[in-house]
C-alpha cells in the first residue's frame, strides 16, 4: 500500500502548512447535523472510500468514519474548543486526524462563519478559495448533495447519503 503511504505524508504535510492544530470554527457556527455520507479521497490514480456519519446539536459535534467492511475507522468529536480524536486500528498512523478535522470544517463550514485570524477566504464562479496566510489552502465547491474539495496533494468528494 504504498499509495496509502503517499496519501498519508500528503495530508501530514497539509497539517504542517496550516501550522494549526486548534479547531478553526466553534461547533456553535455549524448548523445541527444529522447525515451520513460518502467520503472518496483521491491522490493521483489511487481512491480511498468509506463512510461517515456526522451529527450535531449546535454544542457538540460528531463524526464517525466506517469502512467498506464495517470497521471504524476514526471518530472526531467536539465539544466547546476541545478536539477529541480517536483512531480505529486500520486507519493509518500516519494521517493525522488534526488534518482529517480541518478538512471537515473547511467543506462543512457555513458560508457566513466568521474565521479566525490568518484565515481567509472568497468565493468566485461558484468556488470557495481557502487562504492561509496568504498561501493558497484549498478550493471547495458545492453542488446538490454534493461537495468537491480540491488540494495540491489529494481530492475529496463527499456525497451526503439518503435517511
Amino acid at each position: 500500500m504504498p499509495w496509502l503511504y503517499r496519501l498519508s505524508i500528503a495530508l501530514l504535510c497539509s497539517l504542517l502548512l496550516a501550522c494549526s492544530h486548534a479547531p478553526l470554527l466553534p461547533v456553535a457556527q455549524f448548523t445541527p447535523l444529522a447525515q451520513s455520507e460518502l467520503l472518496t479521497i483521491n491522490s493521483g490514480e489511487h481512491t480511498l472510500a468509506f463512510t461517515a456519519r456526522v451529527e450535531s446539536d449546535g454544542q457538540t459535534l460528531r463524526v464517525v468514519a466506517i469502512s467498506p467492511t464495517g470497521q471504524r475507522l476514526f471518530s472526531l468529536t467536539r465539544v466547546g474548543d476541545q478536539l477529541i480524536t480517536e483512531a480505529g486500528p486500520w486507519w493509518p498512523k500516519l494521517i493525522p486526524l488534526d488534518a482529517v478535522w480541518r478538512d471537515f470544517e473547511i467543506t462543512h463550514a457555513p458560508l457566513d462563519a466568521v474565521l479566525p485570524a490568518h484565515w481567509q477566504r472568497h468565493r468566485e464562479n461558484g468556488v470557495t478559495h481557502w487562504w492561509y496566510r496568504g498561501k493558497k489552502y484549498a478550493e471547495v465547491s458545492h453542488s446538490a448533495g454534493k461537495i468537491e474539495l480540491k488540494r495540491p496533494e489529494y481530492g475529496l468528494s463527499i456525497e451526503v447519503l439518503p435517511e
